[in-house]
């Protein structure tokens, strides 16, 4: 860990963290604030940000957006409930985001909603549903396996 944030891996390649687990740099893109987290965490917490981001790809679909642009987020943590993925089944906090954004040419814009479970105990968000418009693009993830190391 970093004073400024966590060094990671994913796929193999680096991955950069804020110390509240938000992306900062990955194989696919650079984000100034993608705060999906804030802790500490508790039913009712509301938070916004905006953020700067350049996608670099990383999907084969030729809808796949790639470029740079703002995003505009709102995120409210909805409640505290018990979620089960692969990894296991976890006390995780519930929360929603709905996002705008618009690529720096304005060619591309739309929204981002999704739902995402935190569990304390893994570290991690273990569950997350999200569509984009207009693209109608549908991603679900689940936490597979979790090793948390001392």
């Amino acid at each position: 860990m970093e004073p400024t944030g966590i060094k990671a891996t994913e796929n193999g390649q680096p991955l950069l963290l804020t110390l509240d687990l938000n992306e900062l740099e990955s194989p696919r893109r650079k984000d100034s604030d993608r705060k999906w987290l804030s802790f500490p965490l508790e039913v009712g917490k509301h938070w916004e940000a905006t953020d700067q981001y350049v996608v670099s790809g990383g999907a084969k679909s030729s809808r796949h957006f790639t470029g740079e642009g703002k995003a505009y987020f709102n995120v409210s943590v909805v409640g505290f409930e018990k979620v089960r993925v692969p990894a296991g089944e976890f006390d995780a906090f519930k929360l929603t985001l709905n996002s705008t954004f618009q690529d720096s040419g304005g060619v591309h814009t739309g929204t981002l909603n999704a739902t995402y479970y935190y569990a304390p105990a893994a570290h991690a968000i273990v569950k997350s549903d999200s569509i984009a418009q207009p693209i109608g693009a549908e991603v679900s993830c689940e936490l597979k396996e979790v090793q948390l190391q001392p």
